[in-house]
């Protein structure tokens, strides 16, 4: 008696394998999908706030892999954060086009967040607005907020992807940053000029900005000359 496989088809990265067997009288199928190439899930938001303070940070699709054979329109999220230090405050649709936006503490520490949109998410977009509040503190401190995992859904098909995860580092300060003061030691310096100096005309976008925002005093994107007059006139008072 012979068994038939009737159909096997393989892709690279995602592939669906029928099986049928006619001499049994059975048929049936399974997909099977399987990634070497997921999606990611970025933490888009500050690394620094002080304690007491309430501040946003935006889940975005960083990366879909072209072999991926339909647009993303829902996500289904695990966020999971130090709840000695943070207080989850709740979620925000970023725009119109998002249907649902749902988020539920599953457990402490522990968020669930299901969302649909009417359009299809693009990569480098915000899918969601998560507001936390830092908690109040002794000494400076940091914790993390990481997207343990994700699954995204496809249309037409339905199919679900495993994407990968995040993890956005937040530091916790006792007292408000005084403006001007790089290097933290609390007072403005030649120190702090000399780190402004080392970043002059850095901007968003550069490999190294996230090293060098620190330098950039009034906060406008680029690290330039008005930084670096501010923090000499802030010495020379």
């Amino acid at each position: 008696m012979k068994k038939v496989i009737s159909l096997i088809v393989i892709c690279a990265v995602f592939f669906s394998v029928f099986i049928c067997f006619p001499a049994f009288g059975l048929s049936g199928s399974a997909i099977v999908s399987v990634q070497e190439d997921a999606p990611v899930i970025e933490i888009i938001g500050t690394d620094t706030v002080v304690k007491g303070d309430q501040f946003d940070i935006d889940l975005t699709l960083k990366y879909v892999p072209e072999s991926l054979p339909e647009d993303i329109y829902a996500a289904d999220i695990i966020i999971k954060y130090d709840a000695d230090l943070f207080e989850f405050e709740g979620c925000n649709k970023v725009d119109d086009k998002t249907l649902t936006c749902n988020a539920e503490e599953i457990e402490t520490g522990v968020i669930r967040i299901v969302l649909s949109c009417s359009e299809k998410i693009e990569p480098d977009e915000s899918m969601v607005k998560l507001t936390f509040t830092a908690k109040d503190v002794e000494e400076p401190t940091s914790g993390s907020i990481q997207v343990e995992s994700a699954s995204l859904g496809t249309a037409p098909s339905g199919l679900v992807v495993h994407a990968d995860g995040d993890t956005l580092i937040v530091n916790i300060r006792t007292r408000p940053r005084i403006p001007g003061d790089i290097n933290d030691d609390g007072a403005i310096n030649v120190g702090d000029l000399a780190i402004a100096s080392y970043y002059y005309a850095a901007e968003e976008g550069d490999p190294n900005w996230d090293a060098a925002k620190i330098a950039d005093v009034n906060n406008d994107g680029v690290v330039d000359l008005k930084d670096l007059a501010f923090i000499a006139l802030e010495i020379l008072k």
